[in-house]
């Protein structure tokens, strides 16, 4: 489902023409912009080259010169090339013994966002897909992520998926995100000229947060020690 989230950043951005993603799994975000959206090209960043292997193997990820697969790790990625681009989507996990979801604490440092910002074009976007809540216990991780962000991305908002626990968020450098309205009319926009596909995105919009978000003091940095304390990790 958070796939389709995925897909308003079409509707936020000013262009899209280049988009990188960190953490392949079966690859199924890479496969539905490729598939949505002909001028895009998509480069993806995976540590695991047995993932690779097994997404190429079982999910047919494509095989076409708008479609980059590096096997690396994510922070020495941003930290050597040179590219810039439109979009920068973080969709990287890491499974503990207890087979929890964990967010790879260099992946959520005001080092890793500034990172990211300087390579992202002057109207770029970051996108974040969260396990996490807006409200409860599972919120302290939320509001800390969002306060880290606040470091290079001054723009920020979120989405949650109904019940389930988990976010997509969105932030910038250059322009508050719209208001609701505003979203929504783009939207209608987009779907009725066909350069936007998921009809099932308008639910999406029900669930935009760009104001009463968790709130916190608290700025993650390198190594990371606090973001696996957040997440109940203490070895």
């Amino acid at each position: 489902e958070y796939t389709t989230y995925v897909h308003l950043i079409r509707a936020l951005a000013e262009q899209l023409g280049h988009v990188l993603v960190l953490g392949l799994g079966g690859g199924s975000l890479p496969k539905e912009f490729l598939a949505d959206y002909p001028e895009v090209r998509v480069d993806a960043v995976e540590i695991d080259p047995e993932v690779v292997q097994i997404a190429r193997k079982y999910f047919e990820l494509p095989t076409t010169s708008r479609f980059r697969v590096v096997v690396a790790d994510a922070r020495e990625f941003l930290s050597r090339t040179r590219r810039k681009y439109d979009f920068i989507m973080v969709d990287a996990y890491l499974t503990d013994d207890r087979g929890r979801l964990l967010i790879p604490p260099h992946l959520a440092t005001e080092e890793f966002f500034r990172a990211a910002a300087q390579r992202l074009t002057p109207t770029g976007w970051l996108g974040y897909n969260l396990t996490a809540t807006l409200s409860g216990p599972d919120s302290a991780i939320t509001g800390a992520l969002l306060r880290t962000m606040a470091e290079a991305f001054p723009y920020r908002g979120a989405f949650d998926m109904n019940e389930d626990v988990n976010l997509v968020l969105f932030a910038n450098r250059h322009t508050p995100l719209p208001a609701g309205r505003a979203l929504r009319q783009r939207v209608a926009e987009l779907l009725d000229s066909g350069a936007l596909k998921r009809a099932g995105i308008r639910d999406c919009l029900k669930h935009y947060h760009r104001s009463q978000l968790p709130k916190s003091e608290l700025v993650l940095r390198d190594p990371g020690d606090e973001v696996l304390k957040l997440m109940g990790c203490t070895d």
